[in-house]
């Protein structure tokens, strides 16, 4: 049964997209947009045929016109540039120029079994894979590029203007000339919050001036990259990305795979690369990298007013376009309109906004090593929201792949990017007794203690850039990740709260201090113990004696309380000891005494300590129970306190444990007396110092 014989009154929005009565669910002032609007829809679908059969008979041929940019382009590179660029690798469209359907890729890649095979619907690649699978196939879509050549990096952000301005010129010749009454635009390899549908307007000179000097020219709507969809939910993320191609596909009114993503979808069938195929992509990725980073001027100074970045400020000409026309605005506002017609109806077109949020933006999804996409992938996003704009975000995070971090001459600290030092100097987690890095010495000394086994880098060898950036990811990778995944203890743990949100740490076997924990965690049912983490083969630094068990990164104040990660450990419950129930105030019996106790070192005569959760026998003349905090002047745990007050009568529970031990091997004793009499049983009293 089709989808508009399941409503009453059924509503055609466009092809055999049928949603339920507008009626039902748009007010007044949306109702009339939508009447303003449906003249232009009804001339778009009028004329749809006219204009394919105009692009059918015409003599532009998208084919010829490809051969001339890749003249154009390579010429432009090895002019301006002095770089030569390979025009095989330069990709043009697939599929007829009068398709009803137009997919809007970003770029092609080397991710495929021949890179030289100069197609752009190459079911080799896994994101291609996808579309194809979809329903999505040349014989009756037109696949194009946004950037027609195979780059490991975005040009989007890294061609310099006049190379981007090339590329771009032959996609906006190419979508004035394609009939498509639908382009989906599988965006960059970014996430999306959403999807929303735009209308794309142009200006129509061909009626009298009184009539409207608008015209629609097609659907556009933004979906997810393919690659984007090898993770995730099929609940989530693949039923919202089946929602918008089903959209897409009924206002064009082809057939596609509706549930692709929900239940067709199965990422690890598409096949990977041989190995001679993977290590030629890694091969062609950083010779594309090295020639695009070679023309890019990166930020490699102090400040941002060193950055000369050629890069456009407006990167694309036709999402101008998108806008509703001016004349249109007060009447006709499609975007408006569109989110609220789609997000009622039967398809439950749901309203998102289409900037990004503030979540990790992938950055460079063909970079050779897998293991440094994790840290680059987060990088961009923490400058970001320290201040650097996307721009010097994705600079500074491409010199990890550019010759220019490890230039001989940068080996201050002072020549690292401002971004990237204020954002280094900011992390706790790279703080030791919560001082920031300061210098190259404390940045080689924070590298020595995130890698410990693995060989270090050299300031000679790698630059102070390279160190910095490897700090980075490693900080995102080690650090920072601690913060974000769940642990196989995490329900037998809490995450400690200001005043110990941070706790600093030194090395079990060395005893030296090493990073501070950012994300500490205590023992949920004895909140006072910190749960201590593993440290392979020591801390790292030099003078560290590497131990095949390893050590522990353990608190550097000795008074705090600490036990190992251990399941068995963290789910026994804390043990009192007996006497506390017989000997000590409880309640209203202490409501007269002081709330808090200093006490104070008996050796070193310095060290204090507040006592806030004093405890006091239950005698009719009470004494305060000695507690023994690590004494951070003497750097011992056992060190003997006294109250500072010298009038307080006070007792060491060495003397209660005992005294209780010894009433209870005699055989008349009762532990009930004891509440009755207390007085009867306590040891003598003590206030000497020695």
């Amino acid at each position: 049964m089709p989808d508009h014989a399941r409503s009453p009154t059924p509503f055609r929005l466009f092809g055999d997209l049928w949603l339920e009565p507008p009626a039902s669910y748009l007010d007044q002032d949306d109702l009339a947009k939508l009447e303003d609007l449906r003249p232009h829809l009804q001339q778009l679908d009028a004329q749809w045929k006219d204009r394919r059969s105009a692009v059918t008979n015409g003599k532009w041929r998208y084919l010829d016109e490809f051969s001339l940019i890749v003249e154009r382009e390579t010429a432009t590179w090895k002019h301006d540039y002095d770089i030569s660029r390979e025009p095989a690798f330069m990709v043009p469209p697939s599929g007829p120029l009068d398709a009803v359907v137009a997919c809007h890729l970003h770029c092609p890649s080397f991710s495929v079994s021949d890179p030289y095979n100069r197609v752009t619907a190459d079911e080799t690649n896994i994101c291609i894979k996808q579309v194809l699978d979809i329903g999505f196939s040349p014989d009756k879509c037109l696949l194009y590029d946004h950037l027609s050549r195979r780059e490991a990096l975005d040009g989007l952000r890294f061609y310099p203007s006049d190379i981007l301005r090339i590329h771009e010129s032959f996609t906006a010749e190419l979508r004035n000339h394609m009939s498509a009454i639908i382009d989906i635009c599988w965006g960059a390899c970014g996430t999306y919050k959403g999807v929303e549908l735009w209308l794309e307007w142009d200006r129509n000179d061909n009626v009298p001036f009184h009539d409207s000097l608008w015209r629609v020219v097609r659907f556009v709507i933004f979906v997810n990259h393919p690659q984007r969809m090898l993770y995730g939910s099929r609940q989530t993320r693949g039923t919202k990305q089946d929602l918008h191609l089903t959209v897409a596909a009924k206002l064009a009114g082809i057939c596609i795979d509706e549930h692709f993503y929900q239940t067709t979808h199965r990422p690890g069938t598409y096949g990977r690369l041989a190995s001679w195929q993977y290590k030629r992509q890694q091969s062609l990725n950083a010779s594309a990298i090295r020639e695009v980073t070679s023309c890019t001027p990166f930020v490699l100074r102090k400040t941002p007013l060193d950055m000369e970045v050629s890069l456009p400020s407006d990167f694309s000409e036709f999402r101008m376009k998108l806008e509703s026309p001016v004349e249109q605005r007060t009447t006709s506002t499609v975007a408006v309109f569109i989110r609220s017609l789609t997000a009622h109806m039967s398809l439950g077109l749901i309203r998102l906004e289409q900037e990004r949020q503030r979540e990790p933006v992938e950055l460079f999804p063909e970079l050779g090593q897998p293991q440094s996409q994790k840290g680059l992938y987060f990088l961009a996003s923490a400058l970001m929201s320290t201040g650097a704009d996307l721009n010097q975000a994705l600079l500074i995070s491409g010199l990890c792949s550019s010759d220019s971090s490890s230039h001989p001459d940068l080996s201050n600290w002072e020549d690292i990017p401002i971004e990237l030092r204020d954002w280094i100097e900011g992390q706790n987690g790279l703080k030791i007794d919560s001082t920031s890095i300061g210098s190259a010495d404390d940045l080689l000394k924070t590298h020595r203690l995130l890698c410990r086994k693995q060989t270090v880098m050299t300031v000679r060898n790698s630059g102070i850039i390279g160190i910095a950036l490897d700090v980075a990811i490693r900080y995102f990778k080690q650090i920072e990740c601690i913060g974000r995944e769940r642990s196989k203890i995490a329900d037998l743990v809490v995450e400690g709260i200001p005043p110990h949100n941070i706790v600093a740490r030194k090395c079990s076997l060395c005893g030296q201090r090493i990073l501070d924990d950012a994300y500490p965690r205590f023992k949920k049912l004895d909140p006072g113990k910190y749960v201590v983490r593993f440290l392979q083969n020591g801390c790292g630094l030099p003078s560290c004696p590497r131990n095949q068990q390893g050590a522990w990164a353990v608190p550097a104040d000795p008074s705090v309380q600490h036990i190992r990660p251990d399941t068995g450990r963290l789910v026994s419950m804390p043990r009192k000891p007996t006497w506390e129930a017989y000997f000590l105030r409880r309640g209203v019996n202490t409501a007269h005494l002081p709330e808090k106790v200093i006490i104070i070192c008996r050796r070193c005569r310095n060290q204090t300590f507040e006592d806030d959760k004093p405890r006091r026998t239950s005698e009719s003349q009470p004494r305060y129970v000695l507690r023994r905090p690590g004494c951070q002047i003497c750097h011992a745990k056992n060190t003997n306190w006294v109250p500072k007050d010298d009038s307080m009568l006070w007792v060491d529970q060495s003397k209660l444990s005992r005294k209780w031990k010894s009433l209870m091997k005699q055989p008349e004793f009762e532990a009930s007396d004891d509440l009755k009499n207390p007085d009867w049983y306590f040891p003598t009293p003590g206030r000497t110092r020695n």
